[in-house]
Protein backbone atom coordinates (compact mmCIF):
# COMPACT_ATOMS: atom_id res chain seq x y z
CA UNK A 1 0.00 0.00 0.00
CA UNK A 2 1.51 3.21 -1.05
CA UNK A 3 -1.49 6.14 -0.65
CA UNK A 4 -0.60 9.28 1.19
CA UNK A 5 3.24 7.81 2.40
CA UNK A 6 4.02 8.26 -1.31
CA UNK A 7 3.61 11.72 -1.11
CA UNK A 8 5.39 12.02 2.27
CA UNK A 9 8.56 10.05 1.70
CA UNK A 10 10.55 8.79 -1.20
CA UNK A 11 8.81 6.83 -2.74
CA UNK A 12 6.76 9.78 -4.13
CA UNK A 13 9.44 9.04 -7.09
CA UNK A 14 6.97 5.77 -8.56
CA UNK A 15 3.69 8.38 -8.50
CA UNK A 16 1.88 9.16 -11.55
CA UNK A 17 -0.76 11.34 -12.48
CA UNK A 18 -3.64 9.60 -15.13
CA UNK A 19 -6.35 10.18 -16.81
CA UNK A 20 -9.50 11.52 -14.88
CA UNK A 21 -13.12 11.17 -15.87
CA UNK A 22 -14.57 14.40 -17.46
CA UNK A 23 -17.20 14.59 -14.77
CA UNK A 24 -14.72 14.06 -12.23
CA UNK A 25 -12.39 16.98 -13.68
CA UNK A 26 -14.79 19.23 -14.26
CA UNK A 27 -15.17 19.43 -10.12
CA UNK A 28 -11.03 19.62 -9.87
CA UNK A 29 -11.09 16.29 -9.13
CA UNK A 30 -7.80 14.22 -10.09
CA UNK A 31 -6.23 11.24 -10.16
CA UNK A 32 -2.43 9.91 -8.54
CA UNK A 33 -1.56 6.18 -9.55
CA UNK A 34 1.58 4.23 -8.21
CA UNK A 35 4.15 2.79 -10.91
CA UNK A 36 4.03 -0.76 -11.02
CA UNK A 37 0.24 -0.89 -9.74
CA UNK A 38 -3.26 -1.25 -10.71
CA UNK A 39 -5.24 1.73 -10.08
CA UNK A 40 -8.94 1.81 -8.56
CA UNK A 41 -11.68 2.72 -10.89
CA UNK A 42 -13.64 6.19 -10.24
CA UNK A 43 -16.63 7.61 -11.76
CA UNK A 44 -19.79 9.58 -10.73
CA UNK A 45 -23.10 7.23 -10.42
CA UNK A 46 -26.19 9.49 -9.08
CA UNK A 47 -23.83 12.41 -7.68
CA UNK A 48 -22.09 10.42 -5.82
CA UNK A 49 -18.07 8.69 -5.99
CA UNK A 50 -17.89 5.49 -6.81
CA UNK A 51 -14.46 3.52 -6.14
CA UNK A 52 -13.89 0.22 -7.51
CA UNK A 53 -11.02 -1.78 -6.23
CA UNK A 54 -9.53 -5.24 -7.93
CA UNK A 55 -6.24 -5.59 -6.43
CA UNK A 56 -5.58 -2.24 -7.10
CA UNK A 57 -4.40 1.33 -5.26
CA UNK A 58 -4.97 4.41 -6.61
CA UNK A 59 -6.07 7.99 -5.32
CA UNK A 60 -8.56 10.66 -6.20
CA UNK A 61 -7.98 13.91 -4.59
CA UNK A 62 -8.88 17.64 -5.53
CA UNK A 63 -7.09 21.11 -3.61
CA UNK A 64 -9.47 22.42 -0.80
CA UNK A 65 -8.48 25.87 1.21
CA UNK A 66 -11.32 25.78 3.99
CA UNK A 67 -10.79 28.28 6.86
CA UNK A 68 -11.10 26.04 9.82
CA UNK A 69 -11.93 28.95 12.48
CA UNK A 70 -15.34 28.50 10.55
CA UNK A 71 -15.74 25.25 9.05
CA UNK A 72 -13.60 23.11 10.95
CA UNK A 73 -15.50 19.77 9.86
CA UNK A 74 -15.42 17.71 7.36
CA UNK A 75 -18.86 15.90 6.36
CA UNK A 76 -19.46 13.72 3.87
CA UNK A 77 -21.59 10.27 3.16
CA UNK A 78 -20.29 7.01 2.47
CA UNK A 79 -21.42 3.38 1.47
CA UNK A 80 -19.78 0.03 0.86
CA UNK A 81 -21.27 -2.35 -1.24
CA UNK A 82 -18.31 -5.08 -1.01
CA UNK A 83 -15.75 -5.37 0.91
CA UNK A 84 -12.36 -7.89 1.38
CA UNK A 85 -12.15 -9.69 4.69
CA UNK A 86 -10.85 -6.67 7.40
CA UNK A 87 -7.04 -6.71 7.73
CA UNK A 88 -4.60 -4.97 10.22
CA UNK A 89 -4.46 -1.42 9.37
CA UNK A 90 -1.33 -1.13 11.20
CA UNK A 91 0.56 -3.33 9.53
CA UNK A 92 3.18 -2.48 6.24
CA UNK A 93 2.02 -4.64 3.19
CA UNK A 94 -1.33 -6.24 4.49
CA UNK A 95 -3.66 -3.00 5.18
CA UNK A 96 -6.07 -3.63 2.61
CA UNK A 97 -9.04 -1.31 3.19
CA UNK A 98 -12.59 -1.02 1.25
CA UNK A 99 -12.88 3.25 1.24
CA UNK A 100 -11.08 5.90 3.26
CA UNK A 101 -10.88 9.80 3.35
CA UNK A 102 -7.80 11.56 3.06
CA UNK A 103 -6.95 15.11 4.52
CA UNK A 104 -3.28 16.47 3.98
CA UNK A 105 -2.06 19.48 5.21
CA UNK A 106 1.37 20.77 4.17
CA UNK A 107 4.40 20.53 5.16
CA UNK A 108 5.61 22.20 8.21
CA UNK A 109 9.68 22.43 9.06
CA UNK A 110 8.75 23.11 12.40
CA UNK A 111 6.81 20.10 12.87
CA UNK A 112 8.78 18.02 11.03
CA UNK A 113 10.79 15.35 12.39
CA UNK A 114 14.65 14.49 12.05
CA UNK A 115 13.48 11.85 9.15
CA UNK A 116 11.00 13.81 7.34
CA UNK A 117 13.37 17.31 7.23
CA UNK A 118 16.24 14.51 5.64
CA UNK A 119 13.24 13.52 2.73
CA UNK A 120 12.00 17.13 2.31
CA UNK A 121 14.14 17.73 -0.65
CA UNK A 122 13.99 14.24 -2.48
CA UNK A 123 9.58 15.06 -1.84
CA UNK A 124 9.73 18.25 -3.60
CA UNK A 125 11.67 17.43 -6.43
CA UNK A 126 9.23 14.37 -7.29
CA UNK A 127 5.75 16.28 -6.12
CA UNK A 128 6.53 20.25 -6.10
CA UNK A 129 7.26 22.27 -3.19
CA UNK A 130 3.65 21.83 -2.33
CA UNK A 131 3.86 18.12 -1.76
CA UNK A 132 1.82 17.45 2.35
CA UNK A 133 3.76 16.86 5.32
CA UNK A 134 0.90 15.23 7.48
CA UNK A 135 -1.90 13.95 7.15
CA UNK A 136 -4.81 12.58 8.52
CA UNK A 137 -6.81 9.14 7.13
CA UNK A 138 -10.22 8.53 7.98
CA UNK A 139 -11.07 4.86 7.24
CA UNK A 140 -13.85 2.31 6.44
CA UNK A 141 -12.51 -1.48 7.35
CA UNK A 142 -9.98 -3.35 9.48
CA UNK A 143 -10.22 -5.00 12.14
CA UNK A 144 -9.82 -2.24 14.97
CA UNK A 145 -12.45 -1.02 16.96
CA UNK A 146 -14.47 1.93 15.85
CA UNK A 147 -12.77 4.88 17.33
CA UNK A 148 -9.42 3.63 17.46
CA UNK A 149 -6.28 5.55 16.46
CA UNK A 150 -3.06 3.86 14.34
CA UNK A 151 -0.21 5.37 13.52
CA UNK A 152 0.57 4.88 9.92
CA UNK A 153 2.52 1.60 9.44
CA UNK A 154 4.49 3.53 5.96
CA UNK A 155 3.71 7.68 7.00
CA UNK A 156 4.88 6.78 10.64
CA UNK A 157 4.49 10.31 12.79
CA UNK A 158 3.85 12.28 9.89
CA UNK A 159 0.27 10.43 9.59
CA UNK A 160 -2.61 9.00 11.57
CA UNK A 161 -5.35 6.52 10.69
CA UNK A 162 -8.63 7.32 12.57
CA UNK A 163 -10.86 3.98 12.09
CA UNK A 164 -14.73 5.58 12.02
CA UNK A 165 -16.38 2.21 10.89
CA UNK A 166 -13.89 -1.18 10.67
CA UNK A 167 -15.00 -4.40 8.64
CA UNK A 168 -18.03 -5.81 10.72
CA UNK A 169 -20.04 -2.32 9.52
CA UNK A 170 -22.92 -3.48 7.72
CA UNK A 171 -22.33 -3.24 3.65
CA UNK A 172 -25.25 -1.38 1.37
CA UNK A 173 -25.88 1.24 3.62
CA UNK A 174 -25.07 4.75 3.66
CA UNK A 175 -23.68 6.56 6.74
CA UNK A 176 -23.38 10.19 7.70
CA UNK A 177 -19.82 11.22 9.20
CA UNK A 178 -18.72 14.52 10.45
CA UNK A 179 -15.41 14.85 11.68
CA UNK A 180 -13.68 17.99 13.17
CA UNK A 181 -10.52 17.67 11.23
CA UNK A 182 -8.81 21.06 13.38
CA UNK A 183 -10.04 18.39 17.31
CA UNK A 184 -8.58 15.45 15.60
CA UNK A 185 -5.33 17.22 13.86
CA UNK A 186 -4.83 18.54 17.48
CA UNK A 187 -5.32 15.26 19.32
CA UNK A 188 -2.75 13.62 17.07
CA UNK A 189 -0.24 15.93 16.49
CA UNK A 190 -0.20 18.13 19.97
CA UNK A 191 -0.90 21.39 17.84
CA UNK A 192 -2.98 23.11 15.93
CA UNK A 193 -2.88 22.82 11.95
CA UNK A 194 -2.09 24.73 8.89
CA UNK A 195 -5.48 24.84 6.47
CA UNK A 196 -5.61 21.50 5.03
CA UNK A 197 -4.42 21.69 1.23
CA UNK A 198 -6.10 18.28 -0.63
CA UNK A 199 -8.58 16.11 0.48
CA UNK A 200 -8.91 12.50 -1.21
CA UNK A 201 -10.63 9.14 -1.72
CA UNK A 202 -9.11 5.70 -1.76
CA UNK A 203 -9.38 2.07 -1.70
CA UNK A 204 -6.33 -0.30 -1.06
CA UNK A 205 -7.01 -4.06 -2.17
CA UNK A 206 -3.69 -4.61 -3.90
CA UNK A 207 -1.75 -6.66 -0.64
CA UNK A 208 -5.20 -9.00 -0.25
CA UNK A 209 -5.33 -9.40 -4.27
CA UNK A 210 -9.17 -9.06 -3.38
CA UNK A 211 -12.30 -6.57 -4.66
CA UNK A 212 -14.06 -3.94 -3.33
CA UNK A 213 -16.69 -1.52 -4.45
CA UNK A 214 -17.61 1.78 -2.13
CA UNK A 215 -19.24 5.44 -2.97
CA UNK A 216 -18.88 9.19 -1.81
CA UNK A 217 -20.95 11.31 -1.61
CA UNK A 218 -21.80 15.00 -0.65
CA UNK A 219 -17.79 15.76 1.03
CA UNK A 220 -17.37 18.85 1.94
CA UNK A 221 -15.56 20.80 4.79
CA UNK A 222 -18.60 22.70 7.16
CA UNK A 223 -19.66 24.00 9.84
CA UNK A 224 -19.52 21.62 13.38
CA UNK A 225 -23.11 21.45 14.26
Amino acid sequence: MYLICVWLLAAAAGATETAVAPELAAAGWRLLGFSGKEGNRFRLVDEAIEVASQGSVSLLYRPVAPDLAHTPCLAWRWQVERAMPPTDLGRRGGDDRPLAVYVTFPYDPGEASVTERMTRVLVELTQGSDAPGRALVYVWGGTAPAGTVLESPYMGSAGALIVLRNGDAPLGRWFEERVDVAADYIRVFKRPPRPPSQIAIGADSDDTRSTSLARVADIGFRACK
